[in-house]
């Protein structure tokens, strides 16, 4: 049995999950587009016969399991998460609490940088990025590189889901340029090189009003080009020395916490929370329950919950529900889209920086 370590053990179900892996080329990093919790149950809901990953990492968005790690299937053993390459993939899902432009934290950046360093060790796979999917590539990869319209001409198909955001732009190039990298040295043996390298590691003061000044340390700052409140970037920003930046806060679309990143031209640091002092404006986002919760595509179907007022869509597993409407703040009214596959699926209300927790739904055959 090849079990990571640091990673609590977690099996779906009992007994074998079915193939062996033909090969370990490559780990392939996944985003959620939900909650640790929820994808496990998720997967757990059909055992060894539904789509399942290797590996689980929680984020922020799931709060005392942010960097925790969840291993559900011996790596001996096919995960069902990237359809052509499933025979020689390794798959790490990573929580993005329903936001896909939602960075890495740095819990999590160091839970993945230990379990792909593992990974690299165990199986002698190249501490590099792949180029494609292309079958017989080795090394480290990410799941849109085998999703059209991304997918390379003779590539491997890793998801049916044309169009799916897997993961997001900010992590991939926090892969890039964080994750290999520090795999490359661990691996090497080399010390962290002393060049300035874009990082955040704190802002002052980490709470506010919009309007606000704060102060942030790191490094790399003379390379910045932005800096980002969650999905909103600071109009006023200026840098004074390689390790300070002073911001204003700017105004934001939803109360609460935000990640706060510096941008570069090619780079992302790391996130560092900030939370917003003010009343809530905006009511929470929740989805109770969805009725009826067994019928047919096509059929329509209303969603309760609350806070819909600010809702962006709805989804049906991984197809996103091309009809849908908001009946007020508790309701939202939605026709079921065609499933990608037969059986139950999880249904979520998203907006800009948050979805809700999923709830169950069954396409009637």
């Amino acid at each position: 049995m090849a079990l990571y370590p640091f990673a609590e053990w977690r099996p779906l179900a009992a007994g074998d999950p079915g193939s062996r892996l033909a090969a370990h080329d490559v780990v392939c990093l996944h985003t959620m587009a939900g909650f640790l919790t929820g994808t496990e149950a998720m997967f757990r809901d059909k055992g060894w016969a539904g789509t399942e990953s290797h590996f689980g990492i929680g984020g922020p968005a799931d709060l005392d399991k942010d960097g925790v790690i969840y291993q559900w299937v011996d790596t001996d053993f096919q995960a069902d998460a990237n359809l052509q390459g499933n025979a020689r993939l390794i798959s790490i899902e990573t929580s993005d609490g329903g936001n896909e432009t939602t960075p890495w934290s740095q819990a999590q950046l160091d839970a993945i940088i230990a379990l792909v360093l593992w990974c690299c060790r165990e199986y002698s796979i190249p501490a590099e990025l792949i180029p494609d999917s292309a079958q017989g590539r080795r090394g480290i990869g990410y799941h849109r590189q085998g999703i059209d319209p991304w997918r390379v001409t003779n590539g491997e198909k890793w998801s049916n889901a044309t169009g799916k955001v897997c993961p997001g732009q900010v992590r991939i190039t926090q892969l890039i340029d964080n994750i290999i990298p520090r795999v490359q040295q661990e691996l090497s043996g080399r010390p962290t090189p002393t060049p300035a390298v874009l990082q955040l590691w704190s802002i002052s003061p980490d709470s506010g009003m919009a309007g606000a000044q704060v102060e942030l340390s790191g490094s790399g700052f003379t390379m910045a080009t932005g800096v980002a409140f969650g999905p909103v970037w600071a109009d006023s920003w200026s840098t004074t020395g390689d390790q300070h930046i002073t911001a204003i806060v700017p105004e934001p679309i939803t109360s609460g916490s935000v990640w706060v990143t510096v941008n570069s031209q090619d780079a992302t640091s790391a996130a560092v929370a900030f939370s917003y002092d003010q009343s809530p404006s905006f009511p929470s986002l929740s989805l109770t329950s969805v009725s009826p919760d067994t019928t047919a595509a096509g059929s329509q179907v209303v969603l309760s919950g609350s806070g819909f007022t600010s809702a962006t869509g709805v989804a049906f597993g991984d197809v996103p529900a091309n009809s849908w409407w908001i009946d007020d703040d508790t309701q939202v009214t939605a026709t079921v889209p065609a499933p990608l596959t037969s059986g139950s699926v999880w249904v979520t209300v998203s907006k800009v920086d948050a979805a809700t927790e999923a709830v169950l739904f069954t396409y009637e055959t």
